[in-house]
């Protein structure tokens, strides 16, 4: 059945919980998939939206039957624990794990925000150059991991950052690139955003160094 499938074509209108389920389950099926989504944006009722400098959840915080995602992480021999970012950071980093909230997720860029307040201001109340680096630091290591799994001993190898111009004193965000990712090395770029200003903040370059896999 699914070899008849193979050259089957479907088009899926909204990229709500059914819209990306019934994708899913179309595309290992065999079917070359087309979603077609009228915002800017996937996810319906699950998308996170900004809009005036505050963040809005378009639909429920709490999904009562988890289960169903789960099934279609596992049709891709996936785990949904793989992908659970924040359960991840909690257990790994601990110590910064309460700072950050994640604003968007696509494989290769997780874009965070960080709760800015006054532990990260310097003299002149502006956000210090360390808080700029954690936030690309930790958004770029979770956009890696989007793309091979969780790997908490992935290491920075080197941060370049350039500070744009003054950011304000409200939270920080950012949005990640992944120019190149091998076997043993990934690199990339982050841009830093205040919620409240459109231009960049700071521009930050970082390549990872990945661990081999360990084989048994």
């Amino acid at each position: 059945m699914i070899a008849k499938m193979m050259n089957k074509k479907a088009i899926i209108i909204g990229s709500g919980f059914g819209g990306i389920a019934s994708a899913l389950r179309l595309n290992k099926l065999g079917f070359k998939v087309t979603l077609v989504e009228r915002l800017d944006t996937l996810g319906g009722r699950a998308r996170v939206f900004q809009k005036e400098g505050y963040r809005h959840d378009a639909g429920p915080t709490v999904i009562t039957a988890p289960f169903l995602f789960e099934e279609l992480y596992e049709i891709y021999d996936k785990k949904l624990s793989d992908y659970d970012f924040y359960n991840f950071l909690s257990e790994a980093f601990p110590q910064v794990s309460n700072l950050f909230e994640i604003r968007n997720l696509t494989p290769g860029n997780v874009s965070l925000e960080m709760s800015i307040n006054h532990e990260h201001l310097r003299p002149g109340n502006t956000i210090s150059g360390p808080t700029m680096f954690l936030l690309a630091d930790v958004s770029f290591y979770l956009s890696i991991l989007s793309k091979i799994g969780p790997e908490s001993l992935a290491v920075t190898t080197n941060c370049s950052i350039d500070f744009l111009r003054k950011p304000s004193e409200k939270n920080l965000y950012s949005e990640n690139r992944i120019l190149k990712i091998g076997k043993s090395l990934c690199v990339g770029d982050v841009l830093i955003y205040s919620v409240d200003l459109k231009d960049p903040v700071a521009h930050a370059s970082l390549p990872y160094s990945i661990p081999p896999k360990k084989s048994f």
